[in-house]
């Protein structure tokens, strides 16, 4: 009898934890993980779940470089190399340019977010800024740092970059804001996605 009651009593929390069929026509609780994909955007009608549109994602990167960024003062300067191919990564849904300055270039209309990261060195006293660049102009924010002894000096930025269109061209650039020496960049990463189509 005590077994009996036992399991009455927990009856409800045993119900209350199956685990609802998948796309049943009666309930809204739906069970994703089976459809769960890294930058696909679904939309349910219906009971049925329809791709609205895959994500334009790219992230690239540089590392142990010395590669020397000519300065002029007040001027900004694509961080890149002689041959334009400092950066390299991987992309879907979007392309990095290698012909134009080792650029990322956007395929799909949308809203983006852009996160930057990098290493540096500069002669001391010297203030680095750093922006990312869309079709040639510096966006807001931009991030300042002053080289105050011989070490490495490292900065991070993020930036959102509304209504961008099919053939934006995006590239991180830097300027001395001091004098006109240059920087030697060291190591860098750059990831960009879309957060919402136009």
């Amino acid at each position: 009898m005590k077994k009996l009651l036992f399991l009455l009593a927990f009856l409800p929390f045993l119900v209350n934890g199956q685990v609802t069929e998948k796309f049943s026509s009666t309930s809204s609780n739906y069970d994703l993980d089976e459809w769960h994909d890294q930058g696909t955007i679904w939309e349910r009608t219906d009971d049925n779940f329809t791709v609205l549109y895959n994500t334009p994602v790219v992230g690239v990167y540089f590392s142990d470089s010395a590669v020397t960024i000519a300065l002029t003062e007040d001027e900004w300067a694509t961080v890149t190399n002689a041959a334009y191919n400092l950066w390299t990564g991987q992309a879907s849904g979007m392309s990095v340019t290698v012909a134009s300055g080792d650029s990322i270039t956007v395929s799909e209309p949308g809203d983006y977010l852009a996160n930057i990261s990098l290493s540096f060195s500069a002669e001391v006293t010297d203030t680095i800024e750093m922006a990312i660049v869309k079709n040639g102009t510096a966006t807001a924010p931009r991030v300042s740092l002053t080289q105050l002894d011989t070490g490495l000096v490292s900065f991070s930025l993020s930036a959102m970059l509304f209504g961008m269109t099919t053939g934006d061209d995006v590239t991180l650039k830097v300027r001395n804001i001091s004098d006109g020496d240059d920087v030697i960049v060291r190591h860098g990463s750059a990831y960009m996605y879309m957060l919402k189509p136009d």
